[in-house]
């Protein structure tokens, strides 16, 4: 009883983190994103440097979060707390490039579209691959629940193969994301042209 009741408060933690981070992140993109990028854009990093940056925002946080939360009884409470506001954190950049997909690069960045650009390009491509695994884990519980007896789909799912099997394919499928997103012709007719 213990256990279940420490999980649901450090979920709670998590999505509050999340939230908070979210809506701080939200808030100071689209106040001063233009401002921030241009700073960002005196900085010597390349192109292919933000597309990078972009798909270190957009996937592998979820990866971790995911993953971390398989092995959270190996961690102390600090460091649970610890990777809860760091992976918050992380998760909630999301919500200053997110905004450029929708309104668009030129109108979220401004001036600074040089950076927003790839920021905003290689976050597509690592929430992509982020959706893409989630969607075929969530696939394969679904199917493995309906064709297995529910004690045994049990026991499959919180197997140490089954969770070593989702963390290669989640990382397989990273990795290809963003060689797609750096060495994918420039996004050509991909994603709105690369936009």
């Amino acid at each position: 009883m213990a256990r279940s009741r420490t999980d649901r408060s450090d979920l709670r933690r998590f999505g509050i983190a999340v939230a908070v981070f979210s809506l701080g992140w939200l808030v100071l993109g689209l106040l001063y994103s233009e401002d921030i990028a241009l700073v960002l854009q005196r900085t010597p990093t390349t192109k292919n440097g933000w597309l990078f940056i972009g798909w270190l925002v957009g996937g592998p946080p979820y990866a971790l979060t995911v993953l971390l939360w398989f092995e959270r009884r190996r961690f102390s409470r600090p460091a649970r707390t610890a990777w809860t506001i760091v992976l918050a954190f992380w998760i909630g950049l999301s919500f200053f490039i997110g905004p450029a997909r929708i309104i668009g690069p030129d109108e979220h960045f401004g001036t600074a579209a040089l950076v927003g650009f790839p920021l905003s390009f290689g976050w597509v491509w690592g929430t992509f691959s982020a959706a893409l695994v989630a969607a075929v884990a969530g696939i394969s519980v679904l199917v493995l629940s309906l064709t297995v007896e529910p004690r045994r789909a049990r026991e499959l799912l919180t197997s140490r193969a089954t969770r070593t099997v989702l963390e290669r394919l989640w990382l397989v499928a990273l990795v290809v994301a963003l060689g797609i997103a750096l060495y994918g012709g420039e996004g050509k007719g991909i994603f709105n042209n690369g936009i």
